[in-house]
């Protein structure tokens, strides 16, 4: 049992260099020479663990922010980044013309100015998180595919079997094999917690 001093100091290093831990057990780690029972005990030890939640609590809310912000980041990557440049605009003359729009210089603006611009989307992510998600999104090779078009032959109607709870549990699977394979390319990114500057995901 390595006391309290020892659970002190887990904590104090969790705190600055792990935010990836949720949870963990201190109760069994009192030290025998330790009072347990004592006033003084007793207090230090609801400290100690109100400072470890505090920790486990911070370490939470900064996953949820890193994982919102990568996925808000991604979908906005995909439309600056990846969208053709606009064609050579007609002569002024051409009074056809449509007039240009936000889109539209957003488009032509340099790359490092489109990636300053999305880093205000994303504030909470390190350089090499948004780094991760600029080279996914501008890669065409990880577009999703296009679905097929639906027809009524293709099981648009309601199959007898829905009616005894069969479409609850393909949509539950659905769902699950969903938050799988974000889970997996939040992973993937370095985005499956949040990362101090200066920290690389390996």
């Amino acid at each position: 049992m390595i006391g309290t001093p020892g659970v002190k100091a887990i904590i104090a290093a969790v705190e600055k260099h792990n935010y990836r831990l949720r949870r963990l057990d201190i109760f069994s780690n009192q030290g025998s020479t330790e009072d347990v029972d004592s006033p003084e005990s007793l207090s230090e030890w609801r400290t100690t663990y109100a400072l470890l939640q505090r920790v486990l609590i911070r370490n939470a809310q900064l996953k949820r922010a890193t994982e919102e912000q990568s996925f808000r980041l991604l979908r906005h990557a995909r439309i600056l980044l990846l969208h053709p440049a606009p064609s050579t605009p007609l002569p002024s003359s051409d009074h056809h013309r449509s007039p240009p729009t936000a889109d539209n210089y957003l488009v032509l603006l340099p790359t490092e100015l489109k990636q300053h611009i999305l880093y205000f989307i994303a504030p909470d992510l390190s350089s090499m998180q948004r780094v991760n998600i600029y080279t996914y999104a501008t890669s065409l090779a990880t577009l999703p595919k296009l679905l097929p078009k639906l027809t009524s032959s293709m099981g648009l109607n309601r199959s007898p079997a829905c009616s005894v709870g069969h479409c609850t549990g393909v949509h539950m699977q659905a769902v699950t094999s969903r938050q799988c394979t974000r889970e997996k390319w939040l992973a993937a990114m370095g985005c499956d917690a949040y990362q101090p500057e200066g920290r690389y995901h390996s």
